[in-house]
């Protein structure tokens, strides 16, 4: 999440100091939300399906590769539009997946705990993110603020590929790939709580 927030104001002022539209910017903010969000219920599904620690490691890998490209071709809008587009739907499917992979990782006992150290650390990196942002950019540049996001996600990748097999239970009915989508629009939809 630190690397995250880094890139995303870094790319918000590399945004509005290359095109000098504040629609442009507000067109990057939304693409980086919007696009995940409509794909959501399929990510989520995919992290259901594969192996946590692959589907953890792939996701930072894939997300490093596309901060790359970023960082070092700056490419003009509509096609930064698509590749930030790109890492947010990578994104969301890491988070279903790290998740899920708190309480396999953790005693019963300590989930609590674990649950609120990965709150914690989530706020504290978007926190710091921007802080970092305003020290990177000056000292070296917006493809070297990038950067340090790639090596942020380098670093999760190799700590994901050293933690231990994560152990899943069974599934109890194996539905398909769009039949378990629908099925969390449905309870989504049914469930009062998570639409408010």
């Amino acid at each position: 999440y630190f690397g995250d927030s880094l890139s995303l104001v870094t790319l918000m002022l590399y945004v509005a100091q290359s095109t000098g539209q504040a629609s442009a910017v507000a067109m990057l903010l939304l693409v980086g939300d919007f696009a995940p969000a409509l794909v959501s219920p399929l990510t989520g599904t995919v992290s259901d399906r594969f192996d946590l620690k692959r589907v953890m490691v792939g996701c930072e890998l894939a997300q490093a590769g596309l901060v790359a490209v970023v960082a070092l071709w700056l490419p003009a809008l509509p096609l930064l539009l698509l590749l930030v587009g790109l890492r947010s739907v990578v994104a969301q499917i890491f988070q279903p997946a790290s998740r899920a992979a708190v309480p396999q990782l953790v005693r019963a006992d300590d989930l609590p705990a674990a649950n609120a150290a990965v709150g914690f650390g989530t706020n504290v990196g978007e926190t710091v993110g921007p802080l970092a942002a305003a020290v990177a950019i000056p000292l070296l540049g917006f493809r070297g603020a990038l950067l340090v996001d790639v090596a942020t996600f380098l670093v999760s990748a190799t700590m994901l590929g050293v933690m231990p097999h994560i152990q899943r239970g069974q599934r109890a009915v194996l539905t398909s790939f769009l039949g378990d989508a629908r099925a969390g629009l449905e309870y989504m939809w049914r469930s009062r709580i998570v639409r408010t």
